[in-house]
């Protein structure tokens, strides 16, 4: 009579079987966020370096953002990216391939020199956060912070 049925569709238990919430709580926290930094700037990793707690994973890529490793880390939360550390004509195609290869990351973009057609490139790309240096540690620790805490 059920034979056409799922087998776990069969059971003769009428309860689907519990998952034990401990082991979901494991897998569930388990799983490390990945804050992606893209920058050359000394300064700006070590304002980053120290807020991240252990939960978190910083990959720090100095350059090469062609290389297909860029954006092969597991569950990036957050890309921090310093347009320093690119050449202006390759701002537009990175931006692109953040969203297309990141989707679900908070954008934080960090200009070197402020520039209106650098702002709405940025933020037409979905940056999250514009913020152009000389940048204020205290107030960029904060912002990223709260960052940390929403994608965390």
């Amino acid at each position: 009579m059920f034979d056409c049925l799922p087998k776990r569709a069969r059971s003769s238990n009428p309860r689907p079987a519990r998952k034990d919430a401990g082991v979901a709580g494991l897998v569930a926290t388990g799983t490390k966020r990945t804050l992606l930094l893209l920058t050359l700037d000394e300064q700006l990793a070590q304002i980053v370096t120290p807020l991240l707690d252990p939960a978190w994973t910083l990959i720090r890529q100095n350059g090469h953002y062609t290389a297909p490793a860029t954006f092969a880390h597991p569950n990036i939360r957050i890309v921090l990216l310093d347009d320093d550390s690119v050449a202006e004509s390759d701002r537009g195609w990175l931006l692109n391939r953040i969203r297309k290869n990141a989707a679900d990351a908070s954008l934080i973009y960090v200009a070197g020199n402020h520039s209106e057609d650098g702002e709405r490139l940025a933020r037409g790309s979905g940056a999250h956060y514009y913020v152009s240096k000389p940048l204020s540690p205290e107030l960029f620790g904060h912002v990223l912070k709260s960052f940390i805490r929403a994608r965390g």
